[in-house]
C-alpha cells in the first residue's frame, strides 16, 4: 500500500504527536527516512534515534524462509549456500551495487544536506518504481517536489 502525498508529508508530525501522547518510542524502517528529513529535523536528533537511510549490503542482509540471501528483505534473494555467504558478501555485485550507490551519480540527492544520513532513500522502492537502484527514492518529498 502506497502513501499519498499528503500522508507522506503528515507522517512525521503525526508520529511525533502519537509518541508524545502515548509516551512510546517509535522506530521506523529506513524507507521512511526521506519523509522524516523533509521536516528539517536537526541531524543530531536523527542520529540519536538511529534514523538512517538504506544500509542494504553494507551491514544489512535479508534471508528469506527458503534461505535465499539479498541485501535487503524487500529485494528478492539469490540462492547462496551458507558456506559461501562471506565470499558473496565481499564480492558479489548483488551486495556491492548497494554499497556503491551514489558514487558518480548526478541527482537531486547530491545537493541534499541529509544525503549522508538518508543515503538516497529506499533503493528497493527506486528499483520497483524506476527499474533501477541508481536513482533517487521516487517517494522522497524533496524528489517529488523537485528541490532540496
Amino acid at each position: 500500500m502506497r502513501l499519498n502525498k499528503d500522508q507522506v508529508i503528515d507522517l512525521y508530525p503525526k508520529l511525533k504527536k502519537l509518541a508524545r501522547k502515548y509516551r512510546v518510542n517509535i522506530k521506523l524502517d529506513c524507507s521512511f527516512t526521506p519523509f522524516i528529513c523533509y521536516h528539517n529535523p536537526p541531524k543530531k536528533v536523527l542520529e540519536y534515534f538511529a534514523i538512517m537511510g538504506c544500509d542494504a549490503g553494507n551491514w544489512l542482509i535479508g534471508v528469506d524462509p527458503k534461505g535465499r540471501a539479498s541485501p535487503c528483505s524487500f529485494i528478492e534473494g539469490e540462492d547462496i549456500p551458507l558456506e559461501q555467504l562471506a565470499n558473496s558478501w565481499n564480492n558479489e555485485e548483488t551486495f556491492s551495487i548497494f554499497r556503491n550507490w551514489g558514487k558518480d551519480l548526478n541527482t537531486i540527492c547530491n545537493s541534499c544536506k541529509y544525503l549522508e544520513i538518508c543515503k538516497g532513500g529506499c533503493h528497493a522502492v527506486s528499483r520497483f518504481v524506476n527499474g533501477s537502484l541508481n536513482t533517487p527514492d521516487p517517494e522522497c518529498p524533496f524528489v517529488v517536489r523537485g528541490y532540496v
